[in-house]
């Protein structure tokens, strides 16, 4: 059985599966309040860092953030063991890679926003 499995349907699996894990991560750090916490959190600006205020909006961002990326995460997931899972030969084609790929992409947008806009506040 492991010697007909796709290359690339077990890559997507795995690779969805580390943005999910990254997702819960991240959630779980918004969720505990620990967003702008040096060493527990992660890099925000010190404005941020010094208004409570902020430091909440940042983690209920986050937060969100993950959420959504971790249930955007999900979708190839699905795809891939769906693909694992179907008997006889099969293999993905390039344009699915591909368009699995931008879909990675703009998962890492999704979880990247809310540290972009915090430079901003």
């Amino acid at each position: 059985m492991l010697a007909r499995m796709s290359v690339a349907a077990v890559f997507l699996l795995v690779a969805f599966g580390a943005m999910l894990v990254v997702s819960v991560l991240m959630g779980l750090t918004a969720h505990r309040g620990q967003v702008c916490t040096p060493g527990d959190g992660y890099d925000v600006p010190d404005r941020v860092r010094q208004d409570p205020e902020l430091r909440a909006r940042a983690n209920d961002e986050v937060g969100r953030a993950a959420v959504l990326a971790g249930l955007l995460s999900l979708a190839p997931m699905v795809f891939a063991g769906w693909l694992l899972l179907r008997p006889g030969d099969h293999e993905v084609s390039t344009g699915v890679l591909a368009a699995c790929a931008a879909y990675g992409l703009f998962v890492a947008v999704v979880g990247r926003l809310p540290f972009e806009r915090m430079k901003r506040w």
